[in-house]
């Protein structure tokens, strides 16, 4: 038999949040919007350090270190479903924005004529280094993420010590500078490190539970439909059998294995269709169960339900539930007054089958009876919203409720 484990996941699909991918999302952002920031800021300083380059660089370096930097806001405000899906475009973003700005560090000492500006800083692009290495750790390992930060570090700093004060002692102040500013933005690159990484971890948790969880529904599945199939050996094969070995002239030993046989087949093919079923069908099988014992139920409508539909599982377990009470109480009541009561609300409903036979002590009745057990009890626990309650005494008949809410 195959088993569709779809129905018992679901639910677990669709309460699990993508807590890792909102992470990663909000860190881009954070950095793309840094860019933004620094790119308001370095807008005064553009025309002050224009003077100490060739006049293509500027442009140049502005579209080669904010674009992609700017680019990654856009890639955290993708519609796509999974952020993890768009790592493609915000890796290429990451990768440009660190690169952008290397390459234009390395084009300043191309462009530069040897001027200086004497002020606090030389360079607009000394004030962000950080940023880099930030852009680095949203795709690379941590040791490249470190040593991208050094590389970044370390070229802001040449450029802006020449642009200050030239070649005099610059291997001492340049040496000075970047360990500083390694230090200082390092601390940075490892808390975005290490949101990466929990985000990561998040996003593993979660795909171990989606496979535990898929796993664990198909063993559900496997145990209920081992369940249904007992019940369903025992409701039908069995008591065809059992009928056919006690009235083999009975017309209706054929008409049972019939529907022994389709009932088997659609269970090993899965041919259950989940469907919901009318009032007046609903009230149309009741009966057929019913006539099968010469029994009249009473049925009694509560609320407005002309429209009321009931989940075809529901009413198929309710109603095969129903007529292995009522084959009990045939089989060990004989002669006894049977009596059906049925209670049908829109969203709610509710059988009681009594008889007035000898009954028996309900508090020592044994565990493993499929009769009750498998049949009633176990069956109707399987329904969401169902339960069943068998109430019996010596000498004082046997009640069996059987009731289901939405």
């Amino acid at each position: 038999m195959g088993i569709d484990a779809a129905p018992y996941v679901r639910d677990v699909m669709e309460a699990q949040t993508a807590d890792g991918d909102r992470i990663l999302r909000l860190l881009t952002r954070f950095v793309g919007l840094g860019y933004a920031a620094y790119l308001l800021v370095s807008i005064p300083e553009l025309g002050a350090d224009g003077q100490m380059v060739d006049g293509w660089w500027t442009p140049v370096a502005v579209v080669l270190v904010f674009g992609p930097g700017l680019a990654l806001i856009a890639t955290s405000f993708s519609t796509m479903p999974s952020f993890s899906r768009m790592r493609g475009a915000t890796g290429v973003a990451a990768c440009a924005a660190f690169g952008g700005y290397v390459l234009a560090n390395l084009l300043w000492l191309i462009a530069w004529n040897g001027g200086h500006v004497m002020s606090a800083r030389s360079t607009w692009m000394v004030m962000f280094s950080g940023l880099a290495g930030l852009s680095a750790a949203l795709v690379a390992p941590p040791a490249w993420a470190f040593a991208g930060q050094v590389v970044a570090s370390f070229l802001s700093v040449l450029t802006n010590q020449l642009g200050l004060v030239g070649v005099e002692s610059l291997a001492a102040r340049v040496a000075y500078e970047t360990v500083w500013a390694v230090a200082f933005s390092s601390v940075f690159v490892a808390a975005a490190l290490l949101t990466v990484r929990t985000a990561h971890l998040l996003d593993a948790t979660r795909r171990d539970v989606e496979r535990q969880a898929v796993a664990d529904a198909a063993r559900v599945a496997r145990d209920e439909e081992r369940a249904r199939f007992d019940a369903l050996v025992h409701d039908r094969v069995l008591a065809t059998l059992l009928q056919a070995h006690r009235t083999p002239d009975d017309p209706r030993v054929g008409s049972h294995a019939r529907d022994a046989l389709t009932e088997l087949d659609r269970l090993a093919h899965q041919l259950a269709v989940e469907e919901a079923v009318g009032i007046d069908a609903l009230q149309r099988r009741l009966r057929r169960v019913c006539a099968e014992h010469a029994v009249q139920p009473e049925i009694h409508t509560d609320g407005d339900v002309a429209g009321a539909r009931y989940p075809a599982h529901v009413v198929g377990e309710m109603l095969a539930a129903a007529a292995e009470a009522l084959r009990n109480s045939s089989l060990h009541a004989a002669g006894a007054t049977q009596e059906v009561t049925a209670w049908l609300a829109p969203r709610a409903l509710r059988l009681v089958i009594a008889d007035t036979g000898p009954g028996f002590d309900s508090r020592r009745r044994e565990s493993g009876r499929l009769g009750l057990d498998f049949s009633i009890t176990r069956r109707m626990q399987r329904l969401r919203g169902g339960r069943s309650v068998v109430t019996s005494a010596v000498d004082a008949g046997t009640t069996v409720e059987l009731e289901w809410r939405s």
